[in-house]
């Protein structure tokens, strides 16, 4: 039986370089990463910067309760899940804006001799293409992704243009199960290979 273990207490800090950052995306269909060890392949686009409030994955079951004739509950039927992810980007880029508000929908214009780059975002009453998500994260020497198969964007966050804060890029993903069931995979690695010949079967 396992006993208490102060290393198997995680935090989430992103996984991000000057390359990449903690976020990525790819059409729906996406080989996603075999491990938590493996970063996304090149098919995903990365976000920028996201906001301190990190992501925040909520799994929620439905269930309705059957009651025999005296009152007492007998039997939890299952409804339905839901899943839902949440996260803030804080970067204002072309690559963030298409990953909240959709590739059809942001306009981007290089920059010339005379312009700055120029990005044009619409919004209307559409959503998002649904996409596969990648969320790295580490703590140490662990390291934490979470795999959204199919996953949309279903809400855009409030927007304040303040002199003092970011522009935020808010967003509510809502997650779709894949062939086996599953809307939602956490996966982790704590870093600590075992010896060789010492691997359990």
């Amino acid at each position: 039986m396992a006993g208490i273990d102060a290393t198997k207490v995680l935090v989430g800090a992103p996984m991000q370089d000057g390359a990449s950052g903690a976020i990525a995306c790819a059409p729906v269909g996406t080989t996603l990463p075999e491990s938590a060890k493996t970063k996304p392949s090149d098919k995903f686009h990365s976000s920028g910067y996201v906001s301190s409030d990190g992501v925040t994955v909520t799994p929620e079951l439905s269930t309705s309760d059957i009651q025999d004739w005296n009152g007492d509950t007998v039997r939890t039927i299952l409804e339905s899940f839901t899943g839902s992810v949440e996260f803030t980007l804080i970067q204002y880029d072309a690559d963030g804006a298409k990953m909240i508000f959709g590739e059809d929908h942001v306009t981007v214009t290089p920059a010339t001799n005379q312009n700055g780059e120029q990005i044009k975002i619409a919004m209307g009453a559409r959503l998002p293409e649904a996409r596969a998500w990648v969320f790295s994260m580490k703590d140490g020497d662990n390291l934490i992704q979470i795999h959204l198969p199919n996953a949309q964007v279903t809400q855009w966050k409030e927007m304040t243009f303040q002199k003092t804060s970011p522009i935020p890029l808010g967003t509510t993903l809502k997650c779709y199960p894949d062939d086996k069931g599953n809307s939602i995979y956490l996966l982790t690695d704590d870093g600590k290979a075992a010896a060789a010949g010492s691997e359990s079967h």
